[in-house]
């Protein structure tokens, strides 16, 4: 997902969120967070995401949940006009083979 979003693919980015996606973050679901990263996208010549500090945890054989930090940094030039570290919550469902996105939930780092 990181390189499509760096690469500007939103269709790539959006293939492993699943339908009932929802983000806790004022309710996005799927149509809407396809919304909000093609308007990010255009708002930008380029994006660069930079993920550490993964955490993924396994719940049963079908569930996961992953939290990590994530700089993301915006802007037209060599060096980003913008960025903001970010920390990220996850959920994740095993779908025939393939792991579907089914929540998110971000804020700015250091405000937990």
């Amino acid at each position: 997902m990181e390189a499509a979003l760096e690469s500007g693919d939103v269709d790539d980015f959006m293939d492993p969120v699943a339908e009932d996606f929802i983000a806790g973050n004022g309710g996005l679901d799927r149509r809407m967070l396809g919304l909000l990263v093609r308007r990010e996208r255009m708002a930008r010549d380029r994006i660069s995401v930079s993920r550490f500090d993964t955490e993924v945890v396994l719940l049963g054989e079908d569930r996961a949940t992953a939290t990590f930090a994530a700089l993301a940094t915006g802007g037209s030039g060599w060096l980003p006009d913008e960025g903001r570290l970010w920390r990220i919550d996850t959920g994740w469902r095993l779908d025939d083979g393939d792991w579907q996105l089914i929540s998110a939930e971000w804020r700015p780092a250091g405000l937990d």
